[in-house]
This record gives C-alpha cells, sequence and structure tokens, in this order.
C-alpha cells in the first residue's frame, strides 16, 4: 500500500510540474507570438524613401565596404506596437548611418521616422533612436544587444581613408578605403533618448531604479564594456520588477 501511495504521490507531482512547464511555455510563446504575429501591411504604404541612389558607390570607386553586408537581405519594419511590414531587401550603411532598401530596379534611401519600433534586416535587429550630436538631436540606427525597458546598442566604427595620387614609381592611383574598426556601445531607458555607454558605472549610476541590486551585478559579475558583458546587464535589469 505504501508504494502504491508513494507511486501516487509521484504521479501527482510529475502531472503538477509537467502543468506548470507548459503553463510557462504557453507564456514564453504568448510573449513572442505578441511581438511577431504583428498585423502585416504593404511596405510601400508606410516606409518613406528621401531619395534613390541606384548607381551611387559602385565597387570599383572604393575599397572595403560601407555597409554591413553588402548583400540585400530581407527586412521588416515594426511600427510602433501593432503593425509590421512584409518583408522588403534592405541593407544597413554604417558610415553613413542609413537603411537602404530595394524597390524593383531601384535603391532608395529609407526616411528614418519615430514611429518606427524595430528593424529586422537579416539575422540583425535595429531600433531607431534620438541623440544629441553638434548640439542638435539626430535620428540613428542602432543594433540591438538587448532589449527591454533597457535597451543596450552598439555601432561598429568605420572610417573612410581618402584616397591618394600615384607615387613615383606607381601607375594607378590609391581608391579611398572603408575601414571598420571597433565598437561603441549605447544605452536608451524607456524608449528616450539615446546615450553612449562610457563606463559601466556611469550607466548604472544613470539608471532611476534599482541601482543596489545593479552595482552588486555589476561586482559579481565583473562586468565590462563589452557587448556580452553589456547584454547580460541589460536583461538582469529588465528582469528586476
Amino acid at each position: 500500500m505504501n508504494s502504491v501511495a508513494g507511486y501516487s504521490r509521484r504521479l501527482s507531482k510529475l502531472i503538477i510540474v509537467s502543468f506548470l512547464l507548459l503553463l510557462s511555455t504557453g507564456v514564453m510563446n504568448a510573449q513572442i507570438v505578441s511581438y511577431k504575429d504583428r498585423n502585416v501591411v504593404d511596405y510601400q504604404d508606410y516606409i518613406n524613401y528621401s531619395k534613390a541612389i541606384t548607381g551611387a558607390n559602385k565597387g570599383e570607386d572604393y575599397e572595403g565596404s560601407p555597409y554591413m553586408d553588402d548583400e540585400f537581405k530581407d527586412g521588416i519594419v515594426f511600427i510602433e506596437k501593432d503593425r509590421k511590414t512584409n518583408p522588403v531587401p534592405m541593407r544597413y550603411n554604417m558610415y553613413a548611418d542609413q537603411m537602404e532598401f530595394k524597390r524593383g530596379d531601384f535603391t532608395y534611401l529609407m526616411e528614418p521616422v519615430l514611429s518606427i519600433d524595430m528593424i529586422s534586416v537579416g539575422e540583425h535587429l535595429f531600433i531607431l533612436g534620438e541623440y544629441i550630436e553638434a548640439n542638435k538631436y539626430n535620428l540613428g540606427f542602432f543594433e540591438v544587444i538587448d532589449t527591454g525597458r533597457l535597451n543596450v546598442m552598439m555601432k561598429q566604427v568605420v572610417r573612410l581613408r581618402p584616397g591618394q595620387a600615384p607615387k613615383a614609381m606607381e601607375s594607378a592611383p590609391t581608391l579611398p578605403t572603408y575601414l571598420k574598426l571597433g565598437f561603441e556601445y549605447y544605452y536608451q531607458l524607456d524608449k528616450g533618448e539615446v546615450f553612449k555607454i562610457s563606463k559601466v558605472k556611469a550607466l548604472v549610476e544613470s539608471l532611476p531604479d534599482h541601482q543596489d541590486e545593479m552595482r552588486q551585478f555589476v561586482k559579481k559579475e565583473r562586468i565590462s564594456r563589452k557587448k556580452e558583458d553589456l547584454g547580460k546587464l541589460a536583461a538582469y535589469y529588465n528582469s528586476l520588477k
């Protein structure tokens, strides 16, 4: 009898655990679905463009590349809270901080507007944020490391080295060259202004709450200004209630 009762108790626990796992999975899936399954709308009705650039920046005019990926990948624009566009070929110009998209045989510059929530291009996710440069507000694209109440993002620094006229014994000039350097990191709280991360300590001190927990987490996890660490930092902050 004891063995039967013990088996029943174990079976009951197994059923409860299975139910809780199923419930948590359902909640997680619901969160994913609420983000992914927005109303799909025609991108032509929601993506504005400033000009066509077909024919500009041909490969023979420079060395290196200003693009995160030279190839156009399927891009989806998430509009505010409840809409997403159907896919359209896109690529990101890191040097110019511009998103390009193709329509037929033509390439256009996407007009950045604050109604854009996020943009996915291939395996990369971007947010559009406001930041101050040269004493004025600008809109820029930032690649997401982790998103939530606290967004942490990054940009790769790209410089253009000017071309040079041919020197003695050289038959051809040196082409202008795009140089991909290191990364700069940024954060955004509650979809407000975007700030550059100079020090992790300064980021934590700028938060309006949970500073004690964040300081302890930074010390315990030895958080530094690296992509992986900043992702952990944001994920931890976004988990706090």
